[in-house]
């Protein structure tokens, strides 16, 4: 592999590479019990990590019913046809093993990583929790609570509420709009048939992948994947709409949600981006690596090194399967928030009107490749990613990607930013105390301060 170089001077006649990745050998395979299956040696220790990956992301939602595909992976665990949540709860101790279920947009996985040498048995029961879970009525109800007593708390949390809040002003009512959580109403209809009816649709071996990366040898794997029974689908697969995810943004508008009591002001600027197969996401990443990506970006040099205006602050490019967004986060005092506004803007700014100097794009690009081979050198990592991307990528994505990274320069980024990354077309959403914050913009002839309800936000 060649070291990571990052050039005092630009040789425009240069074309930078990608870097030579080490191969991971993966195999996939489709069993004739149905099961789906991608194993990925690597002996380098004595561990296994095991997923079952399944379509069944946050956008599966059923309308009237949100916050049903958060909750469902989470309930996996409560107990199968053949073991009650308290014995599987005593065999994952036994076996020293790790679990972990949730989901994303996307997708829903169950993980789990333990000894090499109790594969079989680790295999088995992840089979068990996603083909044969059982969901009792006081589960539902108990975890349901839960999920209501998150809800309340996350209406008395301003971070929580910028989030919640910006998406809205993007998204609107539309499936990127709404928590991931639901909120009371969805969540109080969720009853144990709706957790099975879901679980039934989208939990399904002919959709789903199931994965093993780490010390094993292939040939066992896959006749030990294939000698397990599984439960016959009862249901026909009903496909989704698509949804609609129009921009419903109001540039020029800084949407204030009054929190009287926030020690400090969180902000929220950004705009409607990318879908994930877009052939300009790649590039956009590095644009957004040299914008808010560390702390040695420019909004944390600017706003932090230099004006001491924020205690934490990031620029990140979302990209989901029928839309994404671009944001900046930062928390700042509140009698800040107005100079913070205006310097991320500014930073904004100039990205479109400024070339960005070749060794900040090289630096950019060292860190999404070191990030990406970090990645690529973890075993946990590798697992969790190769039912992912197996169910949102076509093949060749991550090889372009690369490249695309690999070849960005400072006219391409700057005619990125100019399509992309639009300074006066940001959506605003400023969370904290109005009487300390609304004197800040509305002297600011580039505003328009409107109050967002409380209640709305909820």
């Amino acid at each position: 592999m060649r070291p990571c170089v990052c050039p005092d001077v630009w040789n425009a006649t240069q074309v930078p590479d990608a870097w030579d990745w080490p191969s991971l050998p993966v195999v996939s395979k489709t069993l004739a019990n149905g099961l789906r299956v991608i194993l990925a040696e690597n002996h380098t220790v004595p561990l296994v990590f095991l997923s079952w990956t399944s379509p069944a992301g946050f956008e599966s939602d059923p309308q009237g019913l949100e916050g049903l595909a958060s909750l469902t992976p989470l309930l996996l665990r409560q107990g199968t046809a053949h073991r009650s949540g308290g014995r599987m709860t005593q065999e994952l101790d036994d076996l020293g093993a790790e679990l972990a279920a949730g989901s994303d947009w996307d997708v829903a996985f169950l993980n789990l990583g333990l000894l090499s040498c109790d594969l079989a048995a680790g295999a088995e029961l992840l089979l068990d929790m996603a083909r044969a879970a059982l969901f009792p009525d006081d589960a539902v109800a108990r975890l349901r609570q839960q999920r209501l007593a998150e809800l309340e708390r996350r209406r008395r949390d301003p971070r929580a509420l910028a989030n919640g809040e910006f998406a809205r002003a993007l998204f609107g009512p539309t499936v990127y709009g709404h928590s991931v959580l639901g909120t009371a109403a969805t969540v109080q209809r969720i009853e144990a048939a709706d957790v099975v009816t879901f679980h039934e649709a989208h939990y399904r071996p002919e959709t789903s992948y199931f994965v093993i990366a780490g010390n094993f040898d292939n040939e066992l794997a896959i006749d030990l994947l294939g000698s397990f029974d599984l439960p016959p689908a009862l249901r026909a697969i009903t496909p989704l709409p698509l949804p609609c995810v129009p921009a419903v943004e109001s540039p020029g508008v800084v949407r204030l949600v009054d929190v009287p009591r926030a020690t400090q002001t969180e902000i929220r600027v950004g705009h409607s981006g990318l879908a994930r197969d877009n052939e300009d996401l790649p590039a956009l990443e590095v644009l957004n690596a040299i914008l808010g990506g560390g702390p040695a970006s420019r909004l944390a040099r600017s706003l932090r090194q230099h004006e001491g205006l924020a205690y934490h602050i990031r620029s990140r490019v979302a990209a989901r399967r029928l839309g994404g967004m671009f944001v900046v986060e930062t928390s700042v005092a509140n009698e800040a928030a107005g100079a913070a506004l205006a310097a991320i803007r500014r930073e904004v700014g100039r990205l479109c009107d400024e070339l960005v100097p070749v060794p900040d794009v090289e630096q950019a690009k060292c860190g999404l490749f070191g990030a990406e081979l970090r990645r690529s050198q973890d075993l946990i990592n590798i697992g969790a990613t190769l039912g992912r991307e197996a169910l949102q990528t076509d093949p060749g994505f991550r090889e372009r990607r690369r490249q695309a990274i690999a070849t960005a320069d400072p006219d391409m980024l700057r005619g990125l930013a100019r399509r992309y990354l639009n300074s006066e077309h940001l959506v605003t959403v400023v969370v904290g105390p109005s009487q300390a914050l609304q004197s800040q913009f509305s002297s600011d002839v580039a505003y328009r301060c409107q109050r967002v309800p409380l209640e709305s936000t909820s």
